[in-house]
């Protein structure tokens, strides 16, 4: 079984030593946040996701990258965001693919006003546009 990490820009995650992590616990890949949506921020890139990411590389980690997907925040938006980052760091051949992290902030789906169709599409809207943005085949 492969063993992996997440890591996002929070508190704890400032100063990630990649080598002694993968030393200490045999993780071979890392999934790493390269955008989110926040309720206080809006729409963003993660801003340690470039420096993680050439950090993982450079210890020996297959790197993924994810989009912390809000339902509640425009969709084609987050894709935006999100393709720009990682193709600001070369992501692509040897990388592990992109994908969202399916979230549904503090008032969940419903109080949002989202069905779980609305919200489902609303996924899939973003899904495919960072498919599009990252020249991949449409799931």
């Amino acid at each position: 079984m492969l063993k992996g990490i997440d890591s996002a820009s929070v508190a704890g995650n400032k100063k990630a030593d990649w080598v002694k992590a993968r030393a200490a616990n045999g993780f071979a890949f890392a999934i790493l946040r390269a955008s989110y949506a926040h309720q206080n921020y809006g729409i963003r890139p993660d801003p340690d996701f470039a420096r993680h990411y050439a950090a993982a590389k450079a210890a020996g980690y297959v790197v993924g990258a994810y989009c912390f997907w809000r339902v509640d925040f425009d969709p084609k938006k987050q894709a935006e965001v999100f393709v720009k980052s990682v193709k600001a760091v070369g992501f692509g051949r040897g990388d592990l693919i992109a994908w969202n992290d399916l979230e549904f902030g503090s008032k969940g789906r419903k109080g949002y006003g989202y069905s779980v169709v609305d919200a489902m599409g609303r996924y899939a809207l973003c899904s495919q546009e960072i498919s599009l943005g990252l020249g991949l085949p449409r799931t």
